[in-house]
């Protein structure tokens, strides 16, 4: 059996922001950028370079924010019409 090997790397993609809150601590990091591979978050950094080829997503004044639906719990964010709001009919 032959065991696949991946030579190409996945879609770099660049996320800048104003500010990033990473969760460990109170403090908001200062001009962040995320770098992603494909599906993968691979460097986290304040004031880094972009690196080159990376597709730039530029985030303006936005915050970044850990997500607050864990991967276990792939509907706890869905669309509005399946959560109970406590307004209308049932």
């Amino acid at each position: 059996m032959t065991t696949p090997t991946v030579t190409e790397r996945g879609r770099l993609t660049a996320l800048r922001a104003a500010w990033l809150f990473d969760g460990t601590g109170s403090a908001l990091i200062a001009d962040p950028l995320v770098v992603i591979d494909g599906g993968t978050i691979v460097a986290v950094d304040s004031g880094a370079a972009t690196p080159g080829g990376a597709d730039v997503i530029d985030l303006g004044g936005a915050a970044l924010l850990p997500s607050i639906c864990p991967s276990s719990r792939p509907n706890c964010c869905g669309p509005r019409s399946t959560r109970r709001t406590g307004t209308g009919s049932r």
